[in-house]
């Protein structure tokens, strides 16, 4: 294939997808623990757990312009973006699950004077698995499409940038096959 920016297509789904599994990978460490936290503590709940739900129904692509001004167009920006995509549905069902745990479960590993910490790690996370894997689904699903909104606002490489260099020079022909490209790679990744 014909090189656009220096990367030839095959260059350009790797970096959209390192940017991916980046962001992706530090959203799910820390969005699952704090989704469990606020779900298996009061006070995390309270504290942290409220700060979440006023920041939550902010898009993440609103974040663009304070995160430009704060670490200016590099690699950075993006992964934050994209980081912010997948951290939200991540913390969301992670909470979810721990929330929903059937309260008898916890009374039987009580009954048989399980710590508190025996109660999440042994009865509560495994519980809740289910919901967290729904939330990786979803915050993978998040983070492919706000990487690429993200890449074709201030991108030099990856899909993103394919489609909006498309747009600046009217190459319908590449429009046509970074979206071909986004649907697929979107697809596998589901």
């Amino acid at each position: 294939t014909t090189p656009v920016g220096k990367q030839n297509l095959f260059g350009h789904i790797f970096l959209s997808l390192k940017r991916v599994f980046t962001a992706l990978f530090a959203a799910m460490v820390l969005g699952i623990s704090i989704g469990v936290m606020i779900g298996w503590n009061r006070t995390f709940r309270a504290t942290i757990g409220t700060l979440f739900e006023i920041l939550r129904p902010i898009p993440p692509l609103a974040w663009l312009p304070v995160i430009i001004m704060g670490f200016g167009i590099g690699e950075l920006p993006k992964v934050l973006i994209v980081f912010i995509g997948a951290f939200m549905p991540l913390v969301i069902n992670a909470y979810t699950g721990i929330r929903l745990v059937e309260p008898l479960h916890l009374d039987v590993a009580k009954s048989f004077n399980a710590t508190n910490s025996q109660l999440l790690f042994e009865v509560a996370i495994p519980s809740a698995l289910p919901a967290i894997f729904a939330g990786i689904r979803n915050a993978t699903s998040s983070a492919w499409m706000t990487l690429l909104a993200a890449e074709m606002i201030a991108s030099k490489v990856g899909l993103g940038f394919l489609i909006q260099r498309g747009m600046d020079y009217f190459d319908v022909p590449l429009i046509l096959v970074g979206m071909l490209t986004i649907g697929i790679v979107g697809s596998l990744l589901a």
